[in-house]
């Protein structure tokens, strides 16, 4: 899950630095990558959801087939985001819906960053 004796250099106007040791992190295209992601970004989503007040895309769900019949009730619920890997889309019914989640999006993941730098 995580880097082991793994080494890296960073390019700086065209030179490369010495190597060094990756400590911590997730290995790119490893399969933990995504459900980390999505565990990390459900709380920052609730927390947007929460605070800027926006419903998303209202979607049915339900049936209409050999089984079922044309008037069953369908169920409906709204999405606001879908996470994946390093991916978030999000959808609003409308453009100012779409504005305030992004707003509120940008405020709380800046507040996580401060908070996570009087944690180091």
């Amino acid at each position: 899950m995580v880097y082991r004796n793994s080494r890296a250099k960073v390019r700086i106007e065209g030179e490369l630095s010495d190597s060094f040791l990756i400590e911590t992190g997730v290995l790119q295209g490893g399969s933990p990558s995504p459900i980390l992601f999505s565990i990390l970004f459900d709380f920052t989503i609730r927390k947007v959801v929460e605070e800027a007040g926006v419903d998303g895309v209202q979607l049915s769900y339900g049936s209409n087939d050999f089984y079922h019949g044309a008037r069953e009730n369908h169920e409906n619920f709204n999405i606001l985001a879908l996470l994946y890997a390093d991916d978030l889309v999000a959808m609003c019914e409308t453009a100012d819906d779409l504005e305030t989640f992004t707003r509120t999006f940008e405020k709380v993941t800046q507040e996580f960053q401060s908070s996570r730098k009087h944690v180091l």
